[in-house]
Order: structure tokens, then sequence, then C-alpha cells
């Protein structure tokens, strides 16, 4: 198993396999951890694509293996980085960064009920916001074209009673019956009225043009609606956590939870304490380097002078010249 266990965490198995317990118990303690977050996204890829995306049982089994693998690929390279305080950050980040997708992923999952009759809600929302984007275009014509027809209304209305007024005595040239004048007055009148109705009919062309608008709107809006998007069943979690209290502290709870066992490979790497094996990689890492920095230094430094079959030849040149 620990042949194994070195396979998943990139360590030298045949350094680790005589060093101390506490190294190699720590070996395991890691590779082990990795378990946790891999399979989490291998549940939670599975259940992503078959419940929520509704995606047929071969895509949601290779979205799953496909999940799993790029998270074990991650949480591996975060056990194998070694080095600077920046090491450590960048080791933090990409591991806080994991378990926080990790953690929204599966509360889309165990929420799926809640937050599928939140989107629910959302919807005659959601179409409304898109009408009143259309209305609010169009209304500044449309009242600009009210008025327009108001007024013409009443210019009509008033041409009207200044011929009836004319035709009856009451009013203009105070002579009552069909004058002259009051045939002008009655083409005005006509005229206002043609002029009123022609507005009225534009005002018409409008509104109907605006509902025609809103009719695609909604026939777009139910055809291209989809409960299942991901980003709206986010933005609907997030809208049901504000929005309830007691979701937000169950969402709280668990997706601190989510987040703990996510980053578990980050606080056994991070607080555990240095083993033996460890101290003799940083070990051999120093003396690589010192030796490195020595070989610089000797500008007439042969580098096949340390070859073993250099070295023997050596070894027996000197044994053959000290016969004579």
């Amino acid at each position: 198993m620990l042949k194994y266990f070195c396979f998943l965490t990139g360590d030298d198995y045949q350094m680790l396999q005589n060093d101390t317990p506490a190294s190699q118990k720590k070996v395991k303690l890691l590779a082990l951890c990795l378990f946790i977050p891999t399979g989490l996204w291998l549940i939670n890829g599975y259940l992503l694509a078959k419940s929520i995306m509704q995606c047929t049982i071969m895509v949601s089994i290779t979205t799953a293996i496909i999940c799993a693998f790029l998270i074990f690929s991650i949480e591996r390279a975060i056990i194998m980085m070694r080095g600077s305080n920046w090491v450590i950050v960048i080791r933090v980040l990409m591991g806080l960064l994991v378990a926080c997708l990790g953690s929204i992923a599966i509360d889309e999952v165990v929420f799926d009920r809640d937050i599928t009759i939140q989107v629910a809600q959302k919807k005659p929302l959601m179409l409304e916001e898109d009408l009143n984007k259309i209305n609010i275009e169009n209304k500044e014509n449309v009242d600009k074209q009210i008025q327009l027809v108001n007024t013409k209304y009443n210019i009509w209305q008033k041409a009207v009673n200044d011929a009836k007024q004319e035709a009856d005595g009451s009013g203009g040239s105070g002579h009552r019956g069909v004058s002259a004048i009051t045939k002008i007055k009655e083409v005005y009148a006509t005229q206002a009225q043609e002029d009123y109705q022609n507005n009225k009919s534009s005002l018409d062309v409008l509104n109907n043009t605006i509902e025609d608008k809103n009719k695609q709107i909604q026939l777009d809006f139910n055809d291209n609606f989809n409960s299942h998007s991901i980003l709206l069943r986010i933005q609907a979690l997030f809208e049901l956590v504000c929005e309830n209290t007691w979701m937000k502290i169950i969402y709280i709870i668990f997706t601190l939870l989510m987040i703990f066992l996510e980053f578990m490979v980050i606080i056994i790497k991070l607080l555990s304490h240095e083993t033996n094996y460890e101290r003799k990689l940083d070990m051999i890492e120093n003396i690589g380097k010192r030796k490195m920095e020595a070989l610089l230094k000797n500008a007439a430094f042969d580098p096949l002078e340390f070859h073993p079959l250099i070295k023997q030849a050596k070894t027996s040149l000197n044994k053959t010249s000290s016969i004579f």
C-alpha cells in the first residue's frame, strides 16, 4: 500500500520504505486525504450533470470522471509543491478556490428542491422585467403621441363648437343659419377631425407594435427559459440565502463543512510537523546546491573526473605505477 500511496503523493518509495514510521504515516495520511475532495467532486459532478443539467447517464459519468481527475491533479500538485512563502500562498489560494467552487457545486445538489422553487418564482418576475424594458423604451414616444392626440382632439372639438355657434347664431358673426362663414368653419372642423383621426391611428399602430413585441418576448422567453441553467440556479441559491435567515444559517454551516473537507489536504500539509523524510529531501537539495556552487567556483573543473569509470581507471593507474 505504501508504494501506491507514494504514487498518489509523488514521493520516492525507495527512500520512504526505509524511513521512520512517522514519515510513512504522513504520506499515507496525505494520500487518504486526496480521496476526500476527489470523491466529493466525483459524486457531485455526476449529480450536477444528471439531476441539475438533465444530461444522459454516459455524459454524467464522463463529467464526474473529468471533474474528479482535475481535482485530483490540483490537489496532488498542492501536496507536491515545496518552496518559499510565495509557494505557500499560492498553495492556499489554489486550495481555497477549489474549496469554494466545490461548496457551491455541492450546495446546488443539496438544496436542489429549494432552488427549483425559487427559480419558479423568479420566472414571472424575469418576464415582467423584460416586458418593462420594452415599455420603458417606448414610453417617451407613446406619451408624446398621446399628448399630440389629445391636442388634436381639443382642436377638433373647438372647431365643431365654433361651427355650431356660427350656425345657431350664439357665437361668431351672430347671424343664424348656414352662411359662408359657417361652411368655412365646418370645413375647418372636418380637417381638424381628419387630423385627429390620423394621429389617433398612429397611436394605435404604436400600441399594436409594442403589444406585438411583448407577445414575441413572451414566446421567446418561454422557448429559451431553462430552469436548469447553472448561473440562474446559483443566483437563485444566493437570493434564497439572503431572503431566509434559517436558510442562511444552514447554508453557512454546510458550506463551511464542505470547505473544511475540500481544504483538508491544505490544512494537513501546513499544520503537520516536518518528518524525517522531508528533512532528508531538504538535505539532499541543499547538498546538491552546495555542490553546484562549488563546481561553478572551480574554473578548472572537469565533469568527467567524477565519473565512476574514470575514477576506477585512475585508481588502477596509481596501483600500476607503485610497482615500479
